[in-house]
Parts: C-alpha cells; structure tokens; sequence
C-alpha cells in the first residue's frame, strides 16, 4: 500500500483533491463512506439470491401424490392410479384397491371371466398436504377439511330431552336410590355443556329428562365425553302416580282354573338441576308398593257326588325405596273346601306358607286373589262373602228399637216407636206412632208402597217433635 504522502494526482481515486502533494481530509472521508454503502448493496443482494435458491431447493414441501408402474402421470389417490392402469395395459374390468401401507395400495381387478386379480402396487410420493388441506387415509388422498359446525355453534343455548334406562352413558344412581346425570352431552356430533335440566324417575331406573345445554364450540369426538341427547319432546317430568289394577279372571288350563291378578302403586322420583347454583327442586327417589298373586283352582267330584276345590294363592308382594331398591315375599295360601252333592259347604281348611304369611305383606290373606272374576271355563269356586251366624231380622230390628228408645230424645215420649216381630214365613209387623206396617215383602213380593210411605211420614213427623223439644 502507498503512503498517503506518496500519492500523485494521477494515482489519486476519483473525486480526491491534494493540495500541495496533500490530500484534503474531507475528500478521503467521503472515499470510505462510498466504499461502505458498495459493500451494503453486496449483502443486499446476496441476501436475496439465498432466498432464491431456498426457494427451489428439492426440500420444500409437495403434495402427496401415487405414480404405478408402466404408466405416466400423477394421480391424486391410488385408485384413480389402478384405473390409468387397466385402462392402459389390459380389458379388466374396473375393481378396488387394498392398502398394503401407507404409502402403497395394491390394483384389484375383475377379469372378463369373473375371476378376480391382482395387479400392480400403486405408490405414494410427496411429502405432505398444503394450503390447508388434511390428508384422507381412507382414500390416499389430500382434501380440504370439513366446515366445522360446532365451532359456530359456540355459546348457543339450546333445549333438549333425554329418556332411558340408568345407568347408562348420561344417568346414574347415587346412594339413597336417587337418579342423578352427567353434565355433558352430545347432540349431532357437537359436545354441550348441561346447566340446568330435571328428570322423572322409575324404581326400575327408567327416566325422562329434560332441560338446557350450551354448546361449547368442540366436536364430541375430540372431547371423548358426552352421551347423545335428543330434541326436546315438551313432555312433563313432574312426578306422576302411576296404579295397575288387574283383575282375576279365570281361563282353563288342563283341569285346572288359573289367572293371575295384580296391584301396585308408583311414586316417581325427581332429580333436579341448578340454575345460578341454586336447585330448581327437592331430589327424591320413588317409590312403589305391589303384589303379584297366580290362582289355581281343582275341583275334583267323588262317587256320591260331593266335590272337593283346592284353591292355591301364590303372593307375591314387593316394595321399593329407590331405583333399583326392593324387596319382596312370598305367601302361598291353599285352600280346600269340601261341598255334599247338594252344594252345600261342609268344610273349609286353609294353611299360609312363607315369608309373607300373617302380614301385611300377604294382601290375600283370605286366599281369594284380587278380584275374581268371570272369563272362559266355569271358574273356581272362591271364598264364601257369606257365613251365617245368631243374628236375624228380628233380633237386629228388635235391638234397634231399644237402642233408640233409650236415647234423650225417645225418653220423653211412650208408645212412639214399638215393634212386634210375628209371622210364618217370615212376616213382621211394627207399629210406629199411629202406623201398623206388615213386612211381609219377602213372602208376597209386593212393593211395600204403603210402607215406603209411612217410613217417609215418620221421619217428617220425628224431625218436626224434635225441632218443637229444642
């Protein structure tokens, strides 16, 4: 390098000036401050050319694509690749695919005689999907995603209903036999948040819900929670009261009359939601009381033509406390009656065996089912309503008058009210105040008018005496 000083004009750099042999100071600073913005303009551009070749080189991302053996271009999936195939190399006709991998698929064809066969390996190139593209494994191919609806559902309330059997996906039974539901549910794929909602319940776990989710903007297969919800149905879910009554009404099996008779009472239960924290509702469980009873009745017929009816109730009673939360026993009572050839009943024994026997767990205690009824066959014969005993017409009518005769208000009069039992057949004759009457309707079945009339003069003329007393 030359001194400085030892520079001439004509070696001097363009736009230099010396004086004397000396350079000026301001022409050197300016020489330099060019240098530098040359070496800036350098960078700048070398900058830009690195961009460039980034830009083409072979790393950069390509879109997934299948290519087949023998046969030119790309093809988006590797079924449209068999296709170009057969098209091109055979009289196939046109088939499937099975994918051996993820990145080959074998050529399924059909041959012009039915027989099936396999042709080429289709094979995947690339590297992946761009501009927003997923990649399809079913298919082999990059597709643009589906429009995401839940997502533009985010925030949106909306009603909705639930029934089923607990426990299952979306009920449960807590202690105390009371139902109980998660707070997330699935509607049309999209997950919901449950805020508020009131469901009925059965002591078998049978329930109805209904109420209102928020939608929170994530598909139920992403969040994995969530059971399926339904409309909302608009039914009620206040617990109802539910009685089955079912008579007993014979039908002949064998030589035998059976049925089978029923009762029961249901109290649904109730679970409530919240709304801002505080329950909409009391929670409780239900509840039941019932009794299943089987009838079977056998009458058999001797040589002197009495008869002897066996009658076997089979009780069944249950009571629940909750969902799923019940007990039952069981009485059997067998009854056999023994009747002469006239009909006429000459014995009755009965015996109970089980649990329930002697309490109130045994309805039918009396060995008569719940409601006999009349269906095909004759019937069997069931409990006697009627069993005679000392009391009579007379004696009941007799006691009656002494009863009233004893009363305040009959004591202040005599000879108000007598009666006088006589007759064959039976007849009676009572003498009330001025009135003789003869009962004797159930000789002559005439309709008593004269009767009919005095007992309705009576009671005028005794409820006038006892208003003029007091």
């Amino acid at each position: 390098m030359v001194p400085l000083t030892e520079l001439t004009c004509s070696e001097a750099p363009s736009g230099a000036s010396f004086v004397s042999g000396v350079p000026n100071v301001d022409s050197v600073w300016n020489i330099l401050l060019g240098g530098t913005m040359r070496l800036g303009n350098y960078l700048r551009v070398f900058s830009a050319l690195s961009v460039l070749l980034l830009w083409h080189s072979p790393v950069s991302a390509e879109d997934y694509y299948w290519t087949i053996i023998n046969t030119e271009g790309r093809f988006a999936n590797p079924l449209l690749a068999c296709e170009a195939y057969r098209v091109a190399h055979t009289n196939y006709s046109p088939g499937s695919i099975q994918f051996k991998s993820d990145t080959r698929a074998s050529c399924k064809f059909v041959r012009v005689d039915g027989v099936p066969v396999t042709g080429p390996d289709a094979v995947r190139n690339g590297s992946g999907c761009s501009n927003g593209t997923v990649y399809n494994s079913e298919t082999g191919e990059c597709t643009a995603p589906e429009e995401d609806e839940c997502a533009d559902k985010a925030g949106i309330d909306e009603g909705f209903s639930k029934s089923g059997t607990a426990p299952d996906g979306f009920a449960f039974i807590s202690s105390g036999g009371i139902g109980g539901t998660q707070r997330q549910g699935c509607k049309n794929g999209c997950a919901l948040e449950i805020h508020d909602n009131r469901c009925k319940w059965g002591v078998a776990g049978a329930y109805y819900c209904r109420g209102i989710a928020t939608y929170t903007g994530q598909q139920c297969a992403t969040t994995g929670t969530g059971d399926q919800i339904d409309e909302d149905t608009n039914e009620s879910t206040e617990p109802e009261t539910i009685k089955e009554d079912v008579p007993c009404v014979y039908s002949a099996s064998g030589d035998k009359q059976v049925c089978e008779s029923k009762k029961s009472e249901e109290k649904e239960g109730q679970s409530c939601g919240t709304v801002n924290g505080v329950p909409t509702c009391v929670s409780t469980p239900p509840a039941k009381n019932g009794v299943d009873i089987s009838t079977e009745v056998t009458t058999e017929t001797h040589a002197d033509g009495s008869t002897t009816i066996t009658k076997k109730d089979t009780a069944t009673s249950t009571t629940c406390t909750g969902i799923n939360s019940c007990t039952s026993k069981t009485a059997t009572t067998t009854t056999v009656i023994q009747k002469d050839a006239d009909g006429n009943t000459t014995s009755t024994e009965s015996k109970c065996t089980g649990a329930a026997c002697g309490s109130s767990y045994n309805p039918d205690r009396d060995g008569d089912g719940l409601g006999d009824g009349e269906g095909e066959g004759s019937g069997g014969e069931g409990q006697d309503w009627y069993t005679p005993g000392d009391d009579t017409f007379e004696s009941v009518l007799t006691q009656f008058a002494a009863d009233v005769k004893q009363t305040p208000i009959a004591s202040k009069t005599t000879n108000f009210l007598t009666f006088r039992a006589s007759g064959a057949c039976p007849r009676w004759s009572v003498s009330v105040w001025v009135f003789d009457i003869d009962i004797d309707q159930l000789c002559s079945g005439n309709i008593p008018w004269d009767a009919i009339r005095a007992v309705i003069l009576a009671a005028a003329a005794f409820l006038s005496f006892r208003i003029a007393l007091f």
